[in-house]
């Protein structure tokens, strides 16, 4: 594991970082990629973000894809819910008035289609054709975004619904990736892959989406912009990055991928103890940040609240002087280029990662133009996750995983069926009383005795349910 270099970041991030960690034994390499990823989240409406190559005419969203790679046991649920205090904070106030703003948009609503339907009967009456239907569908109210927009579990299809419901700024943070990238989403064999790889790609790349009905033909969603901080374990780490179709359409390229080794547990302080409160106090300045981001009015399209218009967050040295500048000519180029890495095309958008980083930095502290100090920092940065990709090691498929895959399929199949016969409940005594027999009684014996035992890989078990449906799940803790 390489080490991150926590002193590059802005002191806000410094102290979040230790806060966090103190509070969970969690190493800052567990928890930079979701405090990355939620700055961006709550930057990202605001800013897209000038990239240093091109002679200074291009851009890019500010939004940022991270992916932390740490086994069971490595504290991802409470550092995410360390870090995105903030974040719900703003949700929770936001959606008092978004309910409100809906209510009235209801009431519109009623008396928008009442009109619609009076001139529609005017029309047929008099058999005359004229635009006063047209003229009338132009003051359709327009309906309200909602202000909460976080699929943890979400299909390529629910993200395209928080695209025409929920505000233009999306964020995906969960600390159960495994569900995403090995289950309902982009797991291979239900034709997932690569609807789920082309459209977060086009998210990352111009934070725009299409999507196609058989009622309108081809819907496209522009203005939006998507963040995603996943954690999971290696086992669903191995499928995303051998997945020939994730890479095919660049979807490893566009994560900022690192892997956390073994996590000590912290030593328990007590409420009220000093050091508590100071750890807690640093990571409160770190999330009213982030409220403070959500809370403050993006730029939107003048006639739509759901098309946003972030501004350019320039640099303040467009020379040969630029840190990141002279990092790319000399560094970076030669990391984009080389073909010592093969297909594994993050290499070729490194330096782009690295702008995005140093616009996230830079407009988190309140900066209209990103510094030289934003610029060191995003080379100190993107250094890492070079090197965290160069020495990545999920492991590869063996034998014991080949029957896993073999258990897992068995285990899904028969969800469904219960899925079909109406079961929404699934115990323990239901599950040994009534899954063996069939394909199960020819597993591996090894692999058999982990299911029963709850000895399977968390994210597999979790992904199965998701899958089949299952609206209430009990007793779930003897399957992890």
């Amino acid at each position: 594991m390489n080490i991150f270099p926590t002193n590059v970041l802005p002191t806000i991030m410094q102290d979040a970082i230790k806060g966090v960690a103190a509070a969970t034994g969690a190493p800052p390499e567990a928890i930079i990629g979701t405090l990355l990823a939620e700055a961006s989240w709550a930057v990202q409406s605001h800013y897209d973000v000038q990239l240093v190559f091109n002679d200074w005419k291009l851009s890019a969203p500010s939004s940022l894809f991270t992916l932390t790679i740490s086994e069971s046991g490595g504290r991802k649920s409470v550092i995410l819910a360390n870090l995105s205090e903030g974040r719900n904070r703003y949700e929770e106030e936001a959606s008092r008035d978004y309910y409100k703003r809906l209510i009235r948009y209801k009431g519109d609503m009623e008396i928008f289609n009442a009109q619609r339907q009076e001139i529609i009967r005017k029309n047929k009456a008099s058999m005359v054709k004229n635009d006063d239907l047209y003229n009338h569908d132009l003051t359709e109210p327009k309906r309200p975004p909602n202000p909460k927009s976080n699929q943890s579990n979400f299909t390529t299809a629910g993200l395209m619904t928080e695209m025409a419901f929920c505000r233009p700024s999306i964020g995906v943070m969960t600390a159960e990736a495994g569900i995403i990238l090995k289950g309902y989403s982009a797991g291979a064999g239900n034709g997932g892959e690569f609807e789920f790889a082309t459209t977060m790609s086009l998210l990352w790349d111009k934070g725009e989406a299409d999507k196609n009905t058989k009622e309108s033909g081809k819907i496209s969603y522009s203005g939006r912009r998507l963040t995603v901080g996943f954690m999971c374990q290696s086992v669903a780490a191995r499928a995303f990055l051998a997945s020939d179709i994730m890479q095919q359409q660049g979807m490893q390229a566009r994560f900022l991928i690192n892997q956390v080794g073994v996590v000590e547990s912290p030593e328990c302080l007590l409420d009220g103890d000093p050091m508590a409160e100071a750890n807690a106090s640093k990571v409160k300045a770190f999330n009213d940040r982030l409220y403070e981001l959500h809370r403050e009015s993006p730029k939107c399209d003048i006639d739509d609240e759901f098309i946003l218009a972030p501004k350019l967050l320039q640099w303040e040295n467009q020379d040969s002087s630029n840190p990141l500048g002279i990092w790319y000519n000399h560094v970076g180029r030669q990391v984009e280029r080389g073909d010592h890495h093969g297909s594994n095309t993050f290499f070729a958008r490194v330096t782009e990662h690295a702008c995005r980083i140093a616009g996230v930095l830079a407009a988190f502290e309140g900066y209209t133009k990103i510094t030289n100090k934003h610029a060191e920092a995003a080379v100190a940065i993107i250094e890492y996750f070079i090197a965290e990709r160069r020495s990545l090691d999920v492991g590869e498929e063996t034998s014991t995983l080949n029957n896993l895959k073999e258990a897992t399929e068995y285990v899904r199949g028969w969800f469904q069926k219960q899925k079909t016969k109406g079961v929404t409940t699934m115990t323990k005594k239901f599950f040994l009383d009534n899954a063996r027999g069939g394909g199960f009684k020819h597993m591996n014996a090894t692999v058999k005795a982990n299911i029963l035992e709850g000895l399977v890989f968390e994210e597999v078990i979790k992904m199965e349910i998701a899958a089949a449906g299952m609206t209430k799940v009990t007793n779930i803790q003897y399957l992890l």
